[in-house]
């Protein structure tokens, strides 16, 4: 089975064809044809212009052939002093001083006493900041990994590999440069590499020969420096950083996220897949505050609501003076005070893993902390924004148009695999860390392999890459020889390496087990279909939402009971497309992202169809939906008023109101008086959507009734006509009023409330409506909805 990709969207990598490290490409052709840097001589050609014949000498500018002499001047002054015996404190001097010519700044920490000697080799620990480069191939190993702490060497030419490898001994994660005043032609520069993989030293050795080469570049670049000097070594590029800061130089992609979430009035919903880069993302952004900002960033993972405010303005430490506020009053005065100081002020403040603060807002608070932040996004005309990130919770406010949060639910962030313009991002990905280790892909085509294979997700690629990392690394210690071409047979092994597969579906068990229970079970059906038809040999179509629905009252009628809405099962199926699970075929049908996600899950289709069979007798858990919710009304105006519970919830207020989801469509209310069901008016009249025009009143009769539906202006606005419960009306007048044209064509939305009397002459006509169907003269009941609402125990009035 194999693992190619099933989608319409668009995934070709867009790189450019050949070698990504095109630096090192030249490095290598310039050790194959020396074996030593005669620097007097390279000095006399840099003076004057000629060429060399190895480093392409004559194509440089005077300025640059200028500086290149006069570095080397310098490296030769040093290797005299060092020769001569000059004591420790003047060569450290001298040595960060050299080193801050031919690349950055260094600060003295201290000398390394232990390890130097003074005729052979220096040691210093220093600072060196290092700047980030979005187009250098520098690793993080030796980048933001080492918080600008290096331990810096000058070595002598008589210092042997053993003795070089050493210095890295206790080492940490801070970087070991050595600068070594010879040069290390290409067998000893691969013996060098082959014992730092045996013996996992992690060491940059910068010689004479890649000295020159790097001064000699066209374009000269300080880091590339330390790039040549990473393929002589080992790193750990890929690595599942979990819910901790990924550095920035394995960040990739997501260019049009971030900047819809920098937008003052872009996105304020950021929703996917567990493990797909939400966290990624927001604390890549959260580091890269522009001047005049504070960017801040919060893991409500395990916080309650009520602590928002002391970790916003801890984590806005800038604003608040390293103080925490505890109230919504002093959070808003402090971002206020902080906004009104200069116009040029902005603050970002990130919810991530806002879950469970969603769900609790929504019980307890009715959203009190949310509406309280939105009203000071409005208050500072958007100069202040947050964003609330996580998974299904967090994706489903964005489904309930009534909701509270429905302002901030336009437009929002989905983060899924690294498709259509991230597909070049996830190939840097897979090829670049490799690349800046020296090893190059010998046919593209198998990084498209792995791009199909990891699905496009960020983690599964990063999982996937380490593991044929690892194969790469241990086929060199095992033979002795170093690899510098990735061969399809590698890929071909990282494919079928079953500790590989069973990690990567390790991460991707994650999102459908361990986010919703009911997204597992699906996820089996559509596999079941897709298994069965890679049986036949054939390329399967999908399923409908029907299908599936069926399917899932069957195998788990705890969770899906009979009669379950198929709308609802395709708003979860929705949910699986954005976490990277589902595909949605153009014939209105689903099935799975990649078959690699078949691959991974199961062997057979008894291994398949025994954990489909598992959920029968299960207890679902409980769900949160905002659908579900209900909001507060206020009934009355001045002393007199009081606030009730709407009698819809979000979600039933969404179906009324949202004439997309079918124009035809008629409704029917039913409910007590304790369940406030004289207030559908008030609940439905507070909609934002200008299209919406929502009327309530009596009619005398049906013909009333009739005239008002066919008087209805023809313009782009829906007319919804609420018939109160006081109004006599009958099953009737719901059939008649069904079948007008304005009605059928969208134009005229009908809701009929009820209570006990008309629930009875409804129920009593169930006979006639069911014959009205299957005549045809009732050709627009199926588009009656009934939502039946009762008193539930504990309803708060």
């Amino acid at each position: 089975m194999g693992g190619d990709v099933c989608t319409g969207e668009t995934r070709r990598p867009i790189l450019e064809a050949g070698v990504a490290n095109k630096d090192l490409a030249r490095f290598r052709s310039i050790l194959a044809n020396i074996k030593g840097a005669d620097l007097v001589q390279l000095g006399q050609s840099l003076a004057a212009g000629t060429d060399d014949g190895v480093f392409g000498i004559s194509r440089l500018g005077y300025e640059q052939r200028d500086e290149a002499n006069e570095i080397l001047k310098s490296w030769q002054h040093f290797k005299r002093q060092m020769k001569s015996g000059l004591g420790s404190p003047q060569l450290s001097a001298n040595l960060l001083a050299l080193l801050s010519q031919i690349s950055y700044d260094c600060q003295l920490v201290e000398i390394n006493k232990t390890k130097s000697d003074d005729r052979q080799l220096v040691v210093i620990d220093a600072t060196m900041n290092l700047p980030f480069d979005v187009s250098s191939l520098i690793l993080p190993d030796f980048g933001s990994m080492t918080s600008g702490s290096w331990q810096i060497a000058a070595a002598y030419n008589s210092v042997s590999t053993s003795d070089l490898l050493a210095l890295s001994e206790g080492a940490e994660n801070r970087g070991t440069l050595v600068l070594y005043f010879g040069s290390l032609p290409a067998d000893r520069r691969d013996s060098l590499k082959l014992e730092c993989l045996r013996r996992r030293r992690k060491l940059l050795v910068v010689d004479e020969i890649l000295l020159v080469t790097v001064l000699t570049m066209p374009e000269r670049r300080r880091l590339a420096m330390f790039e040549l000097a990473q393929a002589s070594t080992v790193a750990k590029p890929y690595q599942d950083y979990g819910r901790s800061q990924v550095p920035p130089e394995m960040f990739k992609g997501r260019a049009k996220e971030l900047a819809s979430i920098m937008d003052p009035f872009g996105s304020y919903i950021v929703y996917g897949g567990r493990r797909l880069g939400k966290t990624a993302l927001l604390r890549h952004l959260a580091r890269r505050a522009p001047p005049n900002a504070q960017f801040g960033y919060i893991d409500l993972a395990d916080s309650s609501s009520k602590s928002l405010w002391e970790k916003a303005s801890t984590v806005l430490g800038g604003i608040f003076a390293g103080k925490a506020v505890f109230t919504p009053e002093a959070f808003e005065q402090g971002i206020k005070d902080y906004l009104q100081a200069d116009g040029r002020r902005r603050v970002l403040l990130m919810l991530d893993e806002a879950d469970n603060f969603v769900r609790q807002e929504a019980k307890e608070a009715q959203h009190h902390h949310v509406l309280r932040l939105i009203s000071l996004m409005n208050d500072t005309n958007h100069r202040f924004k947050f964003i609330l990130s996580g998974l299904h919770n967090v994706s489903r406010i964005t489904k309930a148009e009534n909701s509270p949060l429905a302002q901030i639910s336009n437009d929002p962030v989905r983060i899924g695999p690294l498709v259509n313009g991230d597909a070049g991002d996830a190939e840097a990905l897979v090829r670049v860390p490799l690349a800046a280790l020296g090893y190059e892909f010998a046919n593209r085509e198998d990084v498209w392999r792995i791009l199909s294979f990891a699905n496009y997700y960020p983690i599964l690629l990063q999982v996937f890459c380490q593991g044929l990392l690892d194969i790469i690394e241990d086929h060199q210690k095992s033979t002795g020889k170093l690899v510098w071409n990735i061969t399809s047979a590698m890929v071909d092994r990282a494919l079928n390496d079953q500790r590989i597969r069973a990690q990567l579906y390790e991460s991707f068990e994650k999102t459908i087990k361990h986010i919703e229970q009911r997204y597992e079970l699906l996820t089996y059906i559509i596999a079941e279909r897709a298994l069965i038809d890679v049986g036949e040999g054939i390329d399967g179509d999908g399923m409908t939402t029907s299908e599936v629905a069926e399917r899932a009252i069957k195998y788990w009628p705890e969770a899906f009971p009979k009669g379950s809405d198929p709308g609802e099962i395709d708003y979860l199926l929705d949910e699986m497309e954005g976490f990277g699970i589902l595909r949605r075929i153009p014939a209105g049908k689903w099935g799975l992202r990649s078959r690699m996600l078949l691959d991974l899950m199961v062997t057979d289709e008894e291994d398949l169809l025994a954990r489909i069979y598992s959920f029968h007798g299960r207890a679902p858990e409980d769900h949160f939906d905002p659908k579900n919710a209900r909001s507060r009304l206020t009934v009355g105006g001045g002393s007199d008023s009081e606030t009730r519970i709407s009698p819809l919830t979000d979600g039933q207020e969404s179906a009324i109101l949202d004439a997309k989801i079918d124009p035809a469509a008629t409704f029917v209310i039913f409910g007590p008086p304790v369940a406030n069901v004289e207030h559908v008016y008030l609940a439905l009249k507070r909609t934002n959507n200008p299209r919406l025009v929502i009327e309530a009143r009596g009619w005398r009769d049906r013909a009333d009734l009739i005239s008002d539906i066919k008087r209805a202006r023809q313009d782009d606005q829906v007319l919804v006509l609420i018939i109160s419960h006081l109004t006599d009306w009958n099953p009737d007048w719901v059939r008649d009023a069904a079948k007008q044209p304005n009605v059928i064509r969208g134009r005229v939305r009908l809701v009929f409330v009820g209570g006990a009397r008309h629930a009875d002459t409804m129920v009593a006509s169930i006979s006639l409506w069911d014959e009205a169907a299957t005549t045809g003269s009732g050709r627009n009941i199926e588009a009656v909805v009934a939502i039946l609402h009762c008193c539930e125990a504990g309803h708060d009035q």
